[in-house]
């Protein structure tokens, strides 16, 4: 398991990609798009689309919600405490794109830093994008720079147990 350290924190405050205020301004296809966050999912799926991932904690801006996502064709339940990238959400992110499956990852603790994992494990030319609190929605094209830009920050983070 990896956990956030200070000085990475205050580098996260900074978006990885484009703000968007409204989902509807981006170029997106739902077979190469994962939502992370429920706000972003959840407007996702009221345009109409299912996005190809989407890892929630069912929260949003640390307040319970009642949202029930449907449409996904495959549920992974996952273990993710604050502030870390747990091993078994990455073996679930890791899941889920090699299988043809819309799914969705249901996390227990915070989905929040697993936007990293995400963009490290998803094929190039998929889109990625996860809430910005009170700005709106960030975009990430995965290439191979926002690939490397993010092994970068996950091999900064410390290692610590996972017990």
């Amino acid at each position: 398991m990896k956990r956030i350290t200070d000085d990475l924190r205050k580098e996260l405050k900074k978006p990885l990609g484009k703000i968007y205020r409204e989902l509807k301004d981006m170029d997106l296809r739902a077979d190469s798009t994962v939502t992370v966050g429920d706000r972003v999912t959840q407007d996702f799926i009221k345009s109409g689309e299912i996005p190809r991932m989407a890892v929630v904690d069912g929260m949003i801006e640390r307040k319970r919600t009642n949202i029930k996502f449907e449409g996904f064709q495959k549920k992974i339940k996952v273990a993710n405490k604050r502030s870390t990238i747990s091993d078994d959400a990455i073996d679930a992110i890791k899941e889920a794109f090699q299988k043809d499956l819309k799914t969705i990852i249901e996390v227990d603790g915070e989905e929040d830093l697993l936007t990293l994992a995400v963009i490290k494990e998803a094929p190039i030319g998929y889109k990625v994008i996860y809430g910005q609190p009170r700005e709106g929605a960030v975009l990430v094209e995965v290439t191979d720079k926002e690939k490397k830009k993010v092994i970068d920050i996950i091999s900064r983070m410390e290692d610590c147990y996972e017990g």
